[in-house]
Order: structure tokens, then sequence, then C-alpha cells
């Protein structure tokens, strides 16, 4: 646990710019890809404001925050590209910062094979990102018990991308099999926070609405990211934290 911990504490302050990382390449991207594939602009903002029991003014202004994009495509899809080509690198640069302070390995310097190697990982995000605006625009009509059911799905790509993502970011100075703990307790993390958040991102997104109108729902999106990425780097520093106590076991179990 102490070992743990001390990870967490050594990659957490990098969870704030991870967010706002995040905040700037991925939200414009799903918005605009939201916009071209359904034939309802708003689909993301309305499947928010269900899952939340949004109502009244702070529904209005979610969609029309989230939904700002069906005015003029072509502008958003500009300055969505111009967002990812300019913060996206520092996502996976972040990202292989964090996951070197947890696994305390030197990071790799900065090159263009290194910045290349950012691009391919943010493909696979923006890609995840691109499907589950997708299965939106399909499932809209459908039960929910549709949605449950593909859930294990999701959870399954979720640890299989994470598994893989210190794998290719550190260049496979740590295998599969050390990799994967940790991918197992971030996607607990996030569906914790999926659950969480129909209680208190819903209050979140009301406060900052009443107080401070558009732009707190801006806010509290930005907030609430910050608070996923530090789930998140939580659960990336369970793996080392595990690794070191299986091999710790090894050698007190083994030939005597």
């Amino acid at each position: 646990m102490i070992g743990w911990f001390a990870r967490f504490r050594d990659a957490q302050p990098h969870s704030l710019l991870l967010a706002a990382y995040l905040f700037l390449t991925l939200v414009p991207a799903m918005i605009v890809i939201s916009s071209y594939v359904n034939s309802d602009p708003r689909v993301v903002a309305t499947h928010l404001v269900t899952r939340l029991n949004l109502t009244g003014a702070t529904a209005n202004l979610v969609r029309d925050v989230l939904g700002g994009a069906s005015v003029k495509k072509l502008t958003a899809a500009l300055i969505a590209v111009v967002s990812v080509v300019v913060f996206g690198l520092g996502i996976g640069r972040t990202l292989q910062t964090v996951y070197a302070r947890v696994w305390r390995i030197p990071e790799p310097e900065v090159s263009i094979t290194e910045n290349v190697r950012y691009f391919a990982w943010l493909g696979g995000l923006v890609v995840g990102g691109a499907l589950f605006v997708i299965e939106l625009s399909l499932l809209k009509e459908a039960d929910n018990w549709i949605e449950w059911v593909s859930a294990p799905l999701w959870i399954a790509g979720i640890v299989a991308f994470f598994t893989w993502t210190p794998v290719f970011l550190l260049h496979r100075r740590i295998t599969w099999r050390d990799a994967l703990p940790g991918a197992l307790a971030i996607a607990v993390g996030l569906v914790g926070i999926r659950l969480l958040s129909s209680v208190v991102f819903t209050n979140w997104l009301n406060w900052y609405a009443e107080y401070y109108g558009g732009i707190g729902i801006a806010i509290a999106l930005f907030f609430w990211l910050g608070l996923t990425t530090s789930v998140f780097i939580a659960g990336a520093a369970v793996a080392p934290a595990y690794a070191v106590r299986r091999q710790a076991r090894a050698v007190h179990n083994g030939p005597r």
C-alpha cells in the first residue's frame, strides 16, 4: 500500500496537465465527430442530459455548449484538427512521463520518432472516442438494456487499450503481464467514476451552470476530467506496486 501511494504521489501532479490536454483535444474532436455522424448533432449532449437527469436551464446549457458545432461544421472541424495537432502530442508525452514515474524508469528522450509514437497512441484514443459517438448514434432510439449489454465489451476494450499503452509508450521495457493489473485497476476506476457521475457530476453541473452559465459547464467538465485523470494515475500506479510484490513473493517462495 505504501509503495503504491508513493508511486501515485510521484505522478499525480500531472493529472491536471493531462486533463487540460484531453479537454483541448478529445472533447472538441468528439463534438465534431458527433456533428458529422448524427442526423441529430446534439446526440452526445442529449445522452449526457438523459443519463445525468439534467433539467431546466442546466440541460439547455449543456445542449448549447456541447452541440454548438452543428452550426458551422467546417469551422469546428478545422479548430478540432488544429487542437489535435497542437495539443495532441502533449497527451502521449504526459502519459509517458506518468508511466515512467510510476515504474521508476528513465523517460525516453523526445525525438521525431517519439512524436510519431505519441500521435499513434492519440489515433487509437480518437478512434475509441469516435466508436463511442457512433454507438450513441445507433442506440439513441434503442432500449437501455442494449447499452448495458455492450458495457462488458467497452470494459474489455479499455483493459486491452490501457494494457497496451504503457508497453507501447515505454518501448516494451515492461511486459503485457506487468501492465495488466494497472489496466484492470483503471477500468474499475473508470466504471466507478461513471457510476458516481450520476450523483456528483450532476450537482457540479447544476452549481457551475447556476453561477457561471455556459462557461460553468466547461469548468465543471474540466474538473471532472481532472478527477478522472487522478483516478487513472492511481490505477496506473497499481501495476508496478503489484509487480514488486509479486517479485518479492517469488523470491521468498523460490528454491531453498
